[in-house]
Formats: C-alpha cells, structure tokens, sequence
C-alpha cells in the first residue's frame, strides 16, 4: 500500500463567541457529492481535495493536477463539526492515496475558540489514521 499523505490547514486569526450550526443544513450538497462514484482501483492514486469553500471555489484544480485523479468533495461555508459530521460521505468511501483538507477559517468566523477548532481537527487526523492506517 502506498504511504498515506495528509494536509490540512487550519486558520487562527480571532476568537469571539461560539454558535453552534446544523450540518443538516449541507444536506443537499452532500447528496449532490454522494451521487459521484470513482472506480475503486484508483482509490490509492485519488488526491481527494475536502473542507470549505476554499476548495469548492477551485473549479480548474483537475487541469492543475495534470496526470492524477483529482476529486474534491468540499462543501462551501463548513467547518470541522460538519467535515466530521459528514465524514463518512465526503471522505470515507472514496479510501484516496492523498487528502488535502482547508478547514477552520469559517470556525473562527462563527466564533470557536483557536483551541476548540485544533481539537477538532486533532479529532479529524485521528480518525483519518485509524480508517486509513
């Protein structure tokens, strides 16, 4: 098996009050994502591209990833409770080689704590190590 790579970037630019939102609330994105289905042998060649708006707004990142199978599975405006809310659609079934994730800008944005947001992404790598070993 290849070696597993993983990216993130996490963003802590302020704090102010927490609000908490509903990850229903991507429902419809997520069943628009869910539809598309990779042939399972490129699974270790998949860079899988995954978070928040960052990565939806990136409409050429196949032509900047010439020669590699590129899925992105980003869903604008979530934060890391919504990426593992919706883990196990938007990450899980896809088993890519690489995953690179932008996630927290829009954490802090909606007033968590720099604290609570890299806890929550320290809970998004442990899980990505346990299902992709």
């Amino acid at each position: 098996m290849k070696p597993f790579s993983l990216f993130f970037s996490i963003s802590l630019f302020y704090t102010v009050s927490v609000s908490a939102q509903d990850p229903e609330r991507f429902r419809a994105d997520i069943d628009l994502l869910s539809r598309t289905v990779l042939p399972p042998e490129s699974a270790d060649s998949l860079i899988l591209f995954t978070g928040s708006s960052t990565f939806t707004l990136w409409k050429n990142v196949q032509d900047d990833f010439p020669g590699r199978l590129v899925f992105n599975t980003a869903f604008g405006g979530s934060q890391y409770s919504d990426l593992l809310y919706w883990y196990s659609t938007v990450i899980k079934p896809y088993k890519p080689g690489t995953i690179v994730i932008y996630e927290g800008d829009n954490d802090l944005a909606e007033g968590e704590f720099p604290d609570s947001v890299a806890s929550e992404a320290v809970r998004l790598v442990n899980r990505l190590k346990s299902d992709f070993p």
